[in-house]
């Protein structure tokens, strides 16, 4: 006799976890530069709370950007979607540090570094 196995119950995700997989979320992709000097890249939906988080203020955060804060915002553009996001944010982290910061300004020098703060 065969033995039905029990699906698994979902786990409850976090509240921030699960506002950032709500349809129609907003994404943006951001330049964080370290106290070091150093320059982190990530995507988020919520700008303020990714920072707060990288900063130590919540809970979350890059293990990069732990021995490194305080981090202070540098750029952030909004995207499409998360996946035209996540393609931006790994075309910027292949940039050497001197073009990091320079391919937002070329985006549309019009706009604003920092519409989402």
């Amino acid at each position: 006799m065969r033995q039905e196995s029990a699906s698994p119950t979902p786990q409850p995700q976090p509240p921030d976890a699960a506002e950032e997989d709500a349809p129609g979320a907003r994404w943006y992709v951001y330049l964080l530069e370290c106290a070091d000097g150093t320059y982190y890249c990530g995507i988020t939906t919520h700008p303020e709370r990714r920072l707060e988080q990288h900063n130590g203020l919540r809970p979350g955060g890059a293990r990069y950007t732990r021995s490194r804060r305080p981090v202070k915002f540098r750029a952030c553009r909004p995207c499409a979607d998360r996946s035209q996001a996540g393609r931006l944010e790994r075309y910027i982290q292949s940039l050497p540090r001197c073009r990091k910061l320079a391919f937002f300004l070329e985006m549309n020098p019009a706009f604003p570094l920092f519409p989402c703060i």
